[in-house]
């Protein structure tokens, strides 16, 4: 159960928890127990395995590469619950990893569930996805499909819960680079968790649309993907503030960016005993 203190940093941001952890010993001491407690991989993969399928399911990710992204990293990081989200798995378009991923799906009961315009089982319509040169997913996520072989969702019957896997054609990083904003931009590795834009989205509670004009876009898609993270909390802008352009480690500082950089805010994940 949640201390009265840890009540009270949960409702700070995480800039601000960082800055009371600066006071003394004490407050470094109660900051540090806050984030062990709250920043648990476990408590985004809870709704979709139980306790041993999460530890199977994390050592597969190691195995596979897979990356978890979208709406799922960024409750993470937030410390947020969206009902109506699912779990999004990003992994390179290799049949042998996209195998051993859904292979233990299906073992624990998810059931492909196919798009009208996908083959009905799962292999036909993996091998179809790779013969198509653009693919159309969901429109309800947040990519755009320049870089993807194909989504498949698998879905639990006994409590509804989905699992989107996204196969992408040569890296996970080009995929998540062209989400729609910057809020989404997040990702969690078997190792570690990583925010690429934490200021903007944690503290200033903003996302920056991608791409020139696309704040603009009249696609169904993009305004309904700006519609639901307007609705969960953000706002999206054209352009970041000039307060974070002008911040010593700024998220849009005019060098090349990495994953993992002085802009990022990186969580590590205790591995599986």
């Amino acid at each position: 159960p949640l201390t009265a203190s840890n009540l009270i940093l949960r409702e700070l941001s995480p800039l601000d928890r960082h800055r009371y952890s600066l006071a003394n010993k004490e407050a470094y001491d109660a900051v540090s127990s806050f984030n062990r407690q709250a920043y648990r991989i476990e408590h985004i993969l809870c709704p979709y395995f139980n306790e041993g399928e999460i530890e199977m399911f994390r050592l597969i990710q190691l195995k596979t590469n897979a990356i978890i992204s979208g709406s799922a990293a960024l409750q993470f990081f937030d410390l947020t619950v969206f009902d109506d989200s699912d779990l999004d798995l990003y992994v390179v378009n290799d049949w042998d990893k996209v195998a051993l991923l859904t292979g233990f799906l299906t073992s624990i009961a998810y059931d492909y569930t196919p798009r009208s315009d996908q083959a009905r089982t799962f292999q036909h319509a993996f091998q179809a996805g790779r013969r198509h040169p653009h693919v159309e997913p969901d429109l309800d996520n947040d990519y755009s499909d320049e870089d993807i072989w194909d989504v498949y969702s698998f879905i639990r019957a006994s409590n509804g819960k989905k699992i989107q896997i996204t196969t992408c054609k040569d890296n996970i990083t080009q995929v998540i680079m062209k989400f729609h904003s910057t809020c989404v931009m997040s990702v969690i590795t078997y190792t570690h968790a990583y925010a690429l834009y934490p200021y903007a989205t944690f503290v200033e509670k903003c996302s920056i649309a991608i791409r020139t004009g696309r704040l603009y876009d009249g696609r169904a898609s993009v305004l309904r993907a700006f519609s639901k993270y307007s609705k969960r909390g953000w706002h999206i802008e054209s352009t970041p503030s000039v307060k974070n352009v002008l911040r010593s480690r700024s998220e849009f500082r005019d060098t090349a960016r990495f994953v993992g950089d002085s802009a990022c805010w990186v969580i590590p994940l205790a591995p599986v005993e």
